[in-house]
């Protein structure tokens, strides 16, 4: 069976393949050629697949549901019940701060007692 499908691929690829081409795939062993033949399918499927994403972020489904997105934020910024994206609110400001400020405390807390265990021999 793996015969009959590499006598199939090696033949398909000679017909459709041009002149230069099938001369040198002629001259391969059936396992190379095979080789080759799934190495392009594999090229072609992935090739397909990222045309077809393309094409759905393309779709018209997918621009409403974005546009009716973008009409619903910008509706909950107008009534006050969300901060628009431009602005960050003074909380949001505090929150980051406070983050920012314990990342800094515990990152010198592991620096000092890093410090301390190389240079606990000079003093011990």
């Amino acid at each position: 069976m793996k015969t009959l499908y590499t006598l199939f691929a090696i033949a398909s690829l000679t017909l459709l393949a041009p002149t230069g081409h099938a001369a040198n795939l002629r001259t391969d062993d059936p396992t190379e050629a095979a080789r080759k033949t799934a190495a392009r399918e594999k090229v072609v499927t992935a090739a397909k697949a990222a045309k077809a994403a393309k094409t759905a972020k393309k779709s018209t489904a997918y621009r409403f549901r974005k546009f009716k997105a973008t009409l619903n934020h910008g509706m909950l910024v107008l009534l006050g019940l969300e901060d628009s994206k431009a602005v960050t609110s003074p909380a949001k400001l505090n929150r980051q701060l406070h983050i920012h400020q314990k990342h800094l405390k515990t990152k010198a807390k592991l620096e000092a007692k890093a410090r301390r265990r190389r240079t606990s021999h000079l003093f011990g």
